[in-house]
């Protein structure tokens, strides 16, 4: 265990400096924490958070069978054997594969590695960059990993704190943003000056926002059973404050809980209904249709274009900007779900074609909300920082990501905070980036000039 702690110390203080160093040692991991944690049975290949802090974090992991070719960028890992032996396959160069996040490369094969033989008590340090593949010899091949992450750039500016659970950043063409609490039923309005108003007390648990074209608020609503208002879809004039629900349900049922939402360049409406958040009070003895994506057109009609099990989990929805292209996100958290972007075919009159693979964050946590800048760009909130219980893994680094419309990545921007929700663009020339995470609203400059979508 000293040795352990020494070569993590080392370790920090080489990546991350003093402070990454005395935030370790303030989280010191006992003997007992650590014995109690490696006699948790696991089958197979199974990883969990034991802590983390600025710069590192620290697993445990175990083996039975051959795992992927890795190439970690931008952070350092360093085995600590437990139990088992393998042989680690490490330098040469990777062919194949496939980007999993920014900086990270999982799959294909090794070609012109070294093999380094590993047992119970041996470290190894595994440079940022440097290909590896652990190929057990004998199974269960049980090690600690510590991933040691370079500095990261500067993170987005904390404009807001202090809430419980953020989401549906949305902001009108005069610069005012809302966004909503979704834990304390609550909308807030952050004016262009800068000034944070409470705009909707009991707003019947609203997750999703967006602007339609003509200024006026749209909201996807969780309902509330204290209240005795379902959940629906309401419009709101912001200059007279009439609210109007649009929908409340489908084919005689009600709704989930509503989650996200975004207008096209036509007027329609396009909202996914999934699980209502785990935090809220059930709506008791509503007979409820299956998960699905629905379109309201503007003469009111509802339609249901996607649901259950052509959809598990739908959550995050967005039109791009020429109106040919629906973007969905699945974040169906057990093992074995779906979490990736899919891209359906939009047509002149609503329909959707069939779907292709945008984006897969599988094993990790999916995307959450998304925005689309002037240029096509998809913008999206995805990944997690600590671990969560559910099947995804924490190989989706928290952030927001920017794809190009064909699904190429471009950027990354990381976020510290659990758990990311949602972007939206917004400020003067929709050049600044609003983001929700967890207790937070931050803002970052884009690079792209963004839409109100």
């Amino acid at each position: 265990m000293a040795r352990f702690q020494a070569v993590l110390a080392a370790a920090l203080l080489l990546a991350s400096g003093p402070r990454a160093l005395a935030q370790a040692q303030d989280q010191a991991l006992t003997a007992a924490q650590l014995e109690a944690f490696l006699a948790r049975p696991v089958d197979g290949f199974a990883r969990q958070g034991i802590w983390s802090g600025e710069g590192y974090a620290v697993s445990t992991a175990v083996r039975l069978v051959a795992g992927e070719p890795e190439i970690h960028a931008e952070m350092s890992d360093i085995f600590v054997v437990q139990a088992g032996r393998a042989d680690v396959l490490l330098g040469g160069a990777a062919e194949g594969g496939r980007l999993i996040s920014p900086g990270e490369h999982r799959g294909g094969r090794i070609v012109g590695g070294r093999r380094r033989a590993l047992g119970p008590g041996d470290i190894l340090w595994i440079p940022a960059g440097e290909p590896h593949q652990v190929l057990p010899t004998a199974p269960p091949f049980r090690y600690l990993t510590v991933k040691v992450r370079k500095a990261a750039p500067s993170p987005p500016v904390r404009v807001l704190g202090g809430f419980a659970f953020l989401e549906g950043p949305a902001a009108t063409e005069t610069g005012d943003l809302y966004f909503t609490d979704v834990k304390n039923n609550r909308i807030w309005k952050r004016t262009a000056q800068g000034e944070t108003l409470l705009f909707r007390e009991r707003a019947n648990y609203a997750n999703g926002l967006a602007i339609d074209g003509q200024g006026r608020l749209l909201a996807a609503e969780s309902g509330d059973a204290a209240a005795g208002t379902p959940a629906r879809i309401t419009r709101t004039d912001l200059s007279t404050g009439r609210v109007d629900v649009l929908a409340s349900g489908y084919a005689g049922k009600g709704f989930n809980g509503p989650n996200d939402i975004v207008v096209d360049g036509h007027g329609r409406i396009f909202f996914t209904d999934w699980a209502r958040p785990d935090f809220i009070p059930p709506l008791a003895g509503v007979a409820a249709n299956p998960f699905a994506v629905y379109r309201i057109d503007p003469d009111g009609a509802v339609r249901q274009l996607l649901a259950a099990p052509q959809v598990q989990a739908p959550n995050g929805v967005m039109v791009s900007p020429d109106d040919r292209t629906l973007y969905l996100v699945e974040s169906d958290r057990a093992a074995g779900g779906a979490r990736r972007i899919e891209a359906y075919p939009l047509g002149e009159d609503g329909t959707l074609g069939a779907a292709r693979l945008f984006h897969d964050f599988s094993p990790g946590r999916s995307g959450d909300g998304m925005a689309v800048d002037r240029a096509g760009n998809l913008w999206v909130a995805a990944g997690l920082n600590a671990p969560r219980p559910g099947g995804e893994t924490m190989d989706t680094r928290a952030g927001v990501y920017q794809f190009a419309p064909d699904g190429r990545l471009l950027g990354f921007i990381p976020i510290g905070e659990d758990l990311i929700t949602n972007v939206a663009f917004g400020g003067p020339g929709r050049r600044t980036l609003y983001i929700t995470a967890g207790k937070s609203l931050l803002e970052a400059p884009a690079p792209e000039a963004g839409t109100r979508r």
